[in-house]
C-alpha cells in the first residue's frame, strides 16, 4: 500500500472551470474510487490488477499536476501500526469485504472538500 499526504496547494496559473477533488481525480485514471472518510481525508484507491505495476508514483504526479498541490510527503516509511495506516486499512476492509483483494491507497488530506481545475 502507497501512501501520500498533500501537504500543500497552490491555485493553478491556468483559469480553467472548478471541479469538485471527488469529481475530478478519477478522470485521472478510469480505474481511481474516491471515497471521503469521516476525518476529511479523501482515500483513493484502485485494485492493484487493474492497475499499472508502476502506477503508485504516476497516480501521484497526475494527482499533484491536477489538483495544483506541489507538497507531496510519503508516509512509507511509517510503521504498519501508526494510526494513518491503521485508519485506512479498516476503512478499506470495511468497504471491500473481501481478504484476498490487492488494493493500494492514495491519501490526499484535506480538511474540506477542495476544487481542482477541470480536466477533460
Amino acid at each position: 500500500m502507497h501512501t501520500s499526504i498533500l501537504g500543500s496547494e497552490f491555485p493553478s496559473k491556468t483559469k480553467k472551470k472548478e471541479t469538485p477533488l471527488w469529481e475530478a481525480l478519477p478522470k485521472v485514471h478510469h480505474w481511481l474510487t474516491v471515497l471521503p472518510s469521516s476525518d476529511g481525508t479523501y482515500v483513493l484507491f484502485s485494485e492493484a490488477s487493474r492497475g499499472p505495476s508502476h502506477g503508485s508514483s504516476t497516480i501521484v504526479t497526475q494527482i499533484k499536476d491536477v489538483s495544483g498541490g506541489r507538497n507531496y510527503v510519503f508516509a512509507a516509511h511509517q510503521p504498519l501500526t501508526s494510526p494513518l495506516w491503521l485508519d485506512r486499512t479498516i476503512l478499506i476492509w470495511s468497504i471491500i469485504h473481501a481478504e484476498n483483494t490487492q488494493i493500494w491507497s492514495i491519501d490526499v488530506k484535506s480538511s474540506s472538500p477542495r476544487f481542482v481545475n477541470h480536466i477533460a
